[in-house]
């Protein structure tokens, strides 16, 4: 069925005279009007007393007040969700009112995104982009709404790399994965540390994309060696590295995690750029994309100057075998530990013997420059989000 929406009015309205009114996310109808003016129109699939699921896709706004997020990603979702006779919008927390949400819907006939005056959705998919707008004022106020009428959303909220570590290490299976790991503690912590294993990453706990790591190697005439994406520094002696990286003791915002060796192609390092996604509770493999670092060995990250490798350019059989186990097992952990995971994706390495090291868990996966991840990933996606819609609708 079709509904339609007044601008001037700001509300859904529908013009099937089998029905007087049919439930609309979760707190609203749609009013059979048959002689209201329209200026857009939507293609639902009712079900029952219901016009289809209604997706929120909750993302923040920049200091000039304009929508942050992933667009073109939105745009994919709100197609594929038209197909299958659902809707979709995108807001802030600063768009949620007392009933309603002021959200912005992708409208394909035009081309264009409209500001539309919508209820409560099912369900709700967390793309806030940054770790500040999530710790905002605003996030808390979004956190309580959530609360208050109980609609289910995921992903919780960005990964802190100390606290992942914690909850991945508990576990016989990917524990021995795992490069051992520290807390950056005092200075005497970091020197025992590469003292010990001579070269290690030194890690923000809250980062992502490899923005500010750093590659740090003690030399046998006591320099150190320090590595960034852009930079090689060298320093001639342990207090002088530390006085000039002496943020890192602050608040305890970074860890200390030992470099593995690993196999590399054309002399160059590569990893295993994992997708996985929640289907009916089972986290499953969605793709796999190899990517190699070109400019420098600190990340193979795409935007820090990393390269698309195919898997047949790399011999990785066994690790393709292997890589589903450790991802059931880490979305496992996750969902116990988190709470309501529904795509997360891990970077891992193949040691110089062939086996696995687990070097990053990611909550909020950048796109895939391969398609056809892309593809599985989306359409996963829509069905994860009308499961848990018709839950709610359900429990509603």
């Amino acid at each position: 069925m079709k509904i339609y929406y007044n601008k001037k009015k700001a509300f859904f309205f529908h013009r099937d005279s089998r029905y007087s009114s049919l439930g609309f996310g979760l707190n609203k109808y749609v009013i059979y009007k048959p002689e209201e003016k329209a200026d857009h129109s939507f293609t639902l699939k009712e079900d029952k007393k219901n016009c289809g699921s209604l997706i929120g896709i909750l993302v923040s706004r920049n200091s000039d007040g304009n929508y942050r997020g992933n667009f073109s990603l939105f745009k994919k979702l709100q197609s594929a969700l038209q197909e299958q006779g659902a809707l979709s919008f995108v807001f802030t927390p600063s768009d949620i009112h007392h009933q309603t949400i002021e959200g912005l819907i992708y409208h394909a006939e035009s081309n264009k995104w409209l500001t539309c005056t919508l209820p409560f959705p099912h369900f709700i998919y967390n793309r806030v982009p940054s770790r500040t707008a999530e710790n905002s004022h605003d996030h808390h106020i979004f956190k309580s709404f959530v609360e208050e009428n109980q609609i289910s959303y995921f992903n919780p909220h960005f990964f802190d790399k100390w606290d992942i570590y914690q909850v991945l290490n508990k576990n016989m299976i990917i524990q021995p994965l795992l490069p051992f790991t520290e807390k950056v503690t005092s200075r005497e912590n970091v020197q025992l540390f590469l003292e010990k294993y001579t070269k290690a990453y030194v890690k923000p706990v809250l980062s992502s994309q490899g923005n500010g790591i750093r590659l740090i190697e003690y030399k046998a005439d006591d320099k150190i060696i320090c590595r960034s994406t852009t930079k090689i520094e060298g320093f001639s002696s342990f207090d002088r590295l530390l006085q000039h990286y002496h943020h890192w003791f602050i608040e305890g915002n970074h860890i200390i995690q030992e470099a593995i060796e690993c196999q590399t192609f054309q002399n160059h390092r590569y990893d295993f750029r994992v997708l996985s996604q929640n289907v009916n509770n089972e986290f499953v493999v969605t793709g796999i994309g190899i990517r190699s670092s070109e400019r420098q060995e600190v990340t193979t990250h795409v935007p820090q100057g990393g390269k698309i490798l195919s898997l047949e350019a790399v011999n990785s059989k066994k690790q393709m075998e292997e890589i589903p186990e450790i991802v059931r097992s880490c979305g496992e952990l996750l969902m116990n530990h988190y709470g309501l995971i529904g795509e997360f994706s891990l970077d891992l390495g193949k040691r110089k013997d062939g086996e696995l090291v687990l070097f990053e868990v990611n909550s909020k996966p950048m796109k895939f420059d391969e398609e056809e991840i892309e593809k599985n990933r989306l359409k996963r996606l829509v069905e994860a989000f009308l499961l848990h819609a018709k839950e709610n609708q359900e429990l509603g």
